[in-house]
């Protein structure tokens, strides 16, 4: 079982088997199963992108989720060896992985939802609340604020 970071715990079943578990106090929607699941299945079969394959996905009426995948073979990059030659490679491939992934057609993801965007300005608006006012404000009533190098004019 691997407890680290995240809001689902992941069971190792066997050598080719993962199960992810996510308990209703633990579930977001940024980090929803349903979406990942989706995510991963969209990402089957790109050339250099390597992701677990979905076997399952499932809510309970409780609103736990489960999703069972294929285990991915490797190490962590944390654990790995990235000296020499072997870490400019890795983030080279890491480059070429993300703009696969990034020049992929999106428009099935986001007609599911479960991705965050700004559909309509209404959107815009609800996502960012009072934040502009509020900074502009701020601003307004700290005129010394404008010295920051970031703010000169």
């Amino acid at each position: 079982m691997d407890e680290h970071g995240g809001e689902a715990r992941t069971y190792a079943i066997d050598e080719d088997l993962i199960l992810k578990v996510q308990r209703p106090p633990r579930r977001r929607p940024r980090t929803s199963l349903k979406k990942e699941a989706l995510f991963l299945r969209h990402l089957e079969g790109v050339e250099w992108v390597n992701v677990p394959r979905v076997l399952g996905h499932r809510s309970t009426d409780s609103g736990t989720e489960y999703t069972l995948l294929t285990r991915m073979p490797g190490v962590a990059v944390r654990d790995a060896d990235l000296t020499g030659e072997a870490r400019p490679q890795a983030l080279f491939d890491l480059g070429v992985m993300l703009r696969r992934v990034h020049g992929m057609e999106q428009a099935p993801l986001l007609a599911s939802r479960l991705f965050p965007r700004d559909h309509t300005p209404a959107d815009v608006r609800i996502r960012f609340g009072e934040l502009f006012g509020d900074a502009l404000a701020l601003v307004e009533s700290r005129p010394d604020l404008w010295n920051l190098p970031f703010l000169a004019r």
